[in-house]
């Protein structure tokens, strides 16, 4: 027999095989679905001399007994329904079939806004969850493509583990991503409006500022060739190897990294996470390596990426870096101080009076 067998049978064993007294010609066995696959093909197949009859020749006499052949059906079993989602005036509800969500309990199915319990999905049945949600809650944002017609979206997400217990982010893959999608029409939020006076005249105020470092994400390990512009931001898969270089404006400076942190371009809810991954110089990240750079204006890491346990509708990250810009030869300055260090450390850096601290942030797609 070819495959995998999902359940047998045993007709001498009345507990596993039931024939009805009324009914002898017909055999019942416990439905054995649990044990089978959605969507998927089997063979039942029913041995030889399972059953039988008595015979009887033309005249009657008894001839023995005539044992069943061999037989067999081809079966298959339901898909797993998808999830469906029912929009209403002002609230919507998803119905998520429990086997499309197998192995994930509904506490951890959460809407962007995950922080309430009302944004977490609830036992709807014996076969579905529900989630609901008001079109102004748990994240719901909301789009205008015209006037009197809106669509509202929202993303059902389970959680996945984290690098580290109170880590805000995971570099493990999500089992479970829906996006939700109500259109409505005769609705608009902005038929009435107003602006409130402050009864005071505004004043405009502008500055300028320099950049002084250039944070950059290379496709590999040579460093030869950045992403671009047009490239941001870059997508990437989950424990891919990511490779970023700093770079002083000013090429006749030193630099040292400071620290760098990452945040979801989109936040869940009003919390913001943030994951710092380089502080005072010394990597935080387990995969967080520094690689060779060979100015001294520059510096080069690489990490594997990671993503966050919760974000706004899109996965964008966006990696932000501290860095230290100094006069070289300055034994004060922090870039000094940085490279001399060991880490883990506990030391408390000071910047000089000539150091300058420069913040770049580049943004990657999740």
């Amino acid at each position: 027999m070819m495959g995998n067998v999902a359940a047998r049978y045993d007709v001498s064993n009345k507990d596993e095989v039931k024939i009805t007294p009324n009914k002898p010609d017909v055999m019942s066995i416990a439905n054995p679905f649990d044990l089978m696959k959605p969507g998927t093909n089997y063979v039942l197949n029913v041995d030889q001399g399972t059953a039988g009859q008595k015979c009887t020749d033309a005249c009657g006499y008894d001839c023995g007994f005539k044992p069943s052949e061999y037989l067999s059906w081809l079966i298959r079993t339901p898909a797993i329904p998808e999830p469906t989602v029912e929009c209403g005036p002002s609230s919507l509800s998803v119905y998520i079939p429990k086997g499309f969500a197998e192995g994930v309990k509904p506490n951890k199915l959460r809407f962007i806004d995950n922080w309430s319990r009302k944004c977490f999905a609830q036992t709807f049945n014996s076969t579905h969850y529900k989630m609901t949600t008001g079109y102004e809650e748990c994240g719901t944002v909301a789009e205008r493509p015209a006037p009197g017609r809106l669509i509202f979206k929202n993303v059902v997400r389970d959680v996945p583990m984290p690098i580290a217990k109170g880590q805000p982010v995971t570099r493990s893959h999500r089992q479970i991503k829906i996006n939700v999608t109500c259109e409505v029409e005769g609705l608009d939020y902005y038929d009435v409006s107003f602006t409130p006076s402050d009864a005071i005249e505004a004043i405009t105020v502008r500055g300028q500022s320099r950049l002084n470092t250039m944070l950059k994400l290379y496709t590999d390990d040579t460093f030869s060739r950045e992403y671009t512009k047009e490239d941001m931001p870059t997508a990437v898969d989950l424990n891919q190897r990511m490779f970023f270089g700093l770079e002083a404006v000013n090429k006749g400076k030193d630099l040292q990294i400071v620290s760098c942190t990452a945040t979801p371009k989109q936040k869940a809810g009003c919390k913001a996470d943030k994951y710092t991954f380089i502080k005072d110089g010394c990597p935080v990240d387990p995969t967080l390596q520094f690689e060779q750079a060979f100015n001294r204006y520059e510096r080069r890491f690489s990490m594997d990426a990671f993503s966050f346990m919760f974000t706004g509708l899109t996965e964008e990250v966006l990696v932000k870096c501290t860095t230290a810009i100094c006069k070289p030869g300055d034994l004060d300055s922090l870039c000094t101080q940085l490279s001399w260090q060991s880490c883990p450390s506990d030391t408390i850096l000071i910047p000089s009076k000539s150091d300058v601290m420069a913040d770049v942030v580049v943004p990657i797609g999740g």
